[in-house]
């Protein structure tokens, strides 16, 4: 069976070589992760405000979206899916369901963490 992380980094993801570009399998799923230090410079995103953030988060998501408009599948895509709202619909539910999720995550790591379960890391 083909890693599905793995083909969306080499295939689709990865128009020209970028070595700060991976994928991994954990726990039977695929991910994709990208390494943002290439020695150009950083973002210290401690140091951001919300609105800053919020600025960041939004170029990172554009970014993502461009990367997969570019996919040699994205027109099949969009045939399957089909046009008007659904697309729109589908991305909205499933990015709040994510962020629910996300933070479900989260409340649980730190209650975890307040029950001393899970040892959190000092703030450098």
């Amino acid at each position: 069976m083909r890693r599905a992380g793995r083909h969306i980094v080499e295939r689709v993801l990865q128009g020209v070589s970028d070595p700060y570009l991976g994928h991994v399998q954990v726990g039977g799923r695929d991910y994709y992760l990208r390494q943002f230090h290439d020695m150009k410079g950083s973002i210290d995103l401690d140091e951001l405000d919300p609105a800053t953030f919020r600025q960041y988060v939004t170029a990172c998501a554009a970014i993502l979206a461009r990367a997969h408009s570019q996919s040699p599948t994205a027109s099949t895509i969009v045939g399957y899916i089909g046009s008007g709202a659904a697309l729109t619909d589908a991305i909205t539910e499933w990015a709040y369901a994510y962020a629910d999720q996300s933070r479900r995550d989260f409340d649980a790591l730190r209650a975890a963490a307040d029950d001393g379960r899970v040892t959190l890391a000092d703030q450098p």
